[in-house]
C-alpha cells in the first residue's frame, strides 16, 4: 500500500503547522466545541488571532469547565500528528493496523466491541461480521477498499448488502455507533450525552428489541457517557483524554471489579 515518494521536510512541517493553527483558530467556532455560552459565544467577528475560552467537559455525571488557552489545539491535531508518526514507520504501521486485534471479541462470557452493536445482530453474527471485515483488511482487496471505507451510508444494516457498502456498515457500527433508531438506522453527527439524542433515536443499548439483550457487552468510544454499569453492560470510556479517569474492568472468575486511575485535568 505504501508507495515511495520524496517530500521536503520543511513542506511537511509547514503542512502540520497549518493544521494546528487552523485547528486552534477554528475550534471555538465549531458546533461541537462545547464552548461555554453556546452559539452566542461562538458568534464573534472572525479574526486571525487566537482566543482564550472555556469549554464544558466531563461526562453527563461529572461536569466541569475546562479553560482553553490562546493557541491550544484539539484532538483533531493530535490525530493528525499520530498519523504523521505512523507514516514515518512505513509499511510497519499499516501491517499492524490490518493484523492487530479484532473489532469484536469475547472474553469470560462478555462481548467486547469498541462502539456498539446493531439491534439486528446477535452476538454470534457480530463476531462473524467482524471476522468478515478482518478478512478483507488482510486480503488483496484492501488496497481498493481502503478508499471506500469511510462514509455514513448505508445508515442501516441489510443482510442483502454486499461489497464495500456491507463492510462499511459493519465498520461504522462496531467503531462509530452511539445512537440509532429501533430499526437500526445509525446517526453519526451527535457525540454528546444521551440527553442529546435526536428525535426518534436512542442509545443503541437501549433498543428494547435488540437481539443481544441479556448478552453481557463491554464497550468504549462514548466518553461523554461516562462509566455506565448495568448487569449486562459496561461502558468504560470515561474521558481520560479530556482529564477524566482511565477506567478498566476485571470480569474473570465471575468477579466484577472496576479500576480507575485519575487523569490529568488541564
Amino acid at each position: 500500500m505504501t508507495r515511495p515518494f520524496s517530500v521536503e521536510p520543511e513542506r511537511v512541517r509547514g503542512a502540520l503547522l497549518g493544521v494546528a493553527v487552523g485547528d486552534a483558530l477554528g475550534w471555538p467556532q465549531e458546533d461541537r466545541s462545547n464552548i461555554v455560552g453556546g452559539a452566542r459565544a461562538r458568534d464573534v467577528e472572525p479574526q486571525a488571532a487566537f482566543r482564550a475560552w472555556r469549554r464544558a467537559a466531563g461526562t453527563q455525571y461529572a461536569r466541569y469547565e475546562e479553560p482553553v488557552r490562546e493557541g491550544e489545539y484539539s484532538d483533531d491535531t493530535q490525530l493528525m500528528l499520530a498519523v504523521a508518526r505512523a507514516c514515518l514507520q512505513g509499511d510497519a504501521w499499516l501491517h499492524w493496523l490490518r493484523h492487530a486485534g479484532r473489532m469484536a471479541d469475547t472474553a469470560h462470557g462478555w462481548l467486547l466491541v469498541h462502539a456498539g452493536v446493531l439491534p439486528q445482530w446477535s452476538a454470534e453474527q457480530t463476531l462473524a461480521l467482524a471476522d468478515e471485515v478482518h478478512a478483507v483488511l488482510r486480503s488483496e482487496r484492501f488496497d481498493a477498499f481502503v478508499f471506500q471505507m469511510y462514509g455514513n451510508t448505508p445508515a442501516r444494516w441489510d443482510d442483502a448488502l454486499h461489497g464495500p457498502d456491507r463492510w462499511r456498515v459493519i465498520i461504522n457500527a462496531l467503531t462509530r455507533l452511539r445512537f440509532c433508531t429501533d430499526d437500526g438506522t445509525m446517526e453519526f453527527s451527535v457525540k454528546g450525552s444521551t440527553d442529546a439524542a435526536p428525535p426518534g433515536y436512542r442509545p443503541w443499548y437501549d433498543i428494547a428489541a435488540r437481539r443481544t439483550v441479556g448478552q453481557p457487552i463491554a464497550f468504549g468510544h462514548w466518553s461523554t457517557l461516562g462509566l455506565l454499569e448495568r448487569t449486562d453492560l459496561l461502558a468504560l470510556d470515561t474521558g481520560c483524554v479530556w482529564g477524566g479517569p482511565l477506567t478498566a474492568a476485571r470480569v474473570d472468575g465471575g468477579r466484577r471489579e472496576i479500576f480507575q486511575v485519575p487523569g490529568a485535568r488541564p
